[in-house]
């Protein structure tokens, strides 16, 4: 074996160790942003599915070590996005207030209760939310009911944004 290609191989290959490494700072940065409003992970440069994951993770209980997967599967999703891009505009952001904060974890409950209920969800979301249409809402039910999973999280965010505007 030629002794000047083994070392260019190894030269460009990654640890084991040095890939751990990176996959659980990647977590950490996933466990930072769980802390963040909707607004303050919409600014930042996230895919709508990991945005998504983020806000699942504040909803989950603690039984069973839901939350700890939960930041494995957004640790994976994080691969997929420019981490030092998003550490870079975290400083950025504007300071959450702990109104906005509650805000935020309403509407997601409401939020669910129009994709998963009926018509009584959707008629007491619309005193809850006076600028919303009731056509529209149940558009967005009914696309949620039908839509594959995939597609599923990106209508429960275009919903949220509905519901804030």
């Amino acid at each position: 074996m030629n002794p000047e290609r083994k070392t260019t191989i190894k030269s460009e290959e990654i640890s084991k160790t040095q890939r751990k490494k990176e996959a659980q700072d990647l977590k950490q940065l996933g466990q930072e942003l769980t802390k963040f409003t909707v607004q303050q992970l919409q600014s930042l440069p996230l895919s709508d599915k990991l945005i998504t994951e983020l806000l699942e993770f504040n909803r989950l209980p603690n039984s069973h070590g839901a939350k700890k997967r939960q930041l494995q599967f957004i640790g994976k999703l994080m691969r997929a996005n420019d981490a030092e891009e998003i550490r870079n505009a975290i400083p950025k952001l504007p300071p959450k207030s702990k109104k906005t904060s509650s805000k935020n974890n309403e509407i997601s409950i409401w939020c669910d209760k129009i994709l998963q209920g009926s018509n009584e969800e959707i008629n007491e979301s619309l005193i809850k939310f006076p600028n919303t249409e009731r056509q529209q809402l149940r558009q967005f039910q009914r696309e949620f009911v039908r839509a594959e999973e995939s597609r599923r999280t990106t209508l429960k965010i275009k919903l949220i944004r509905y519901l804030l505007s």
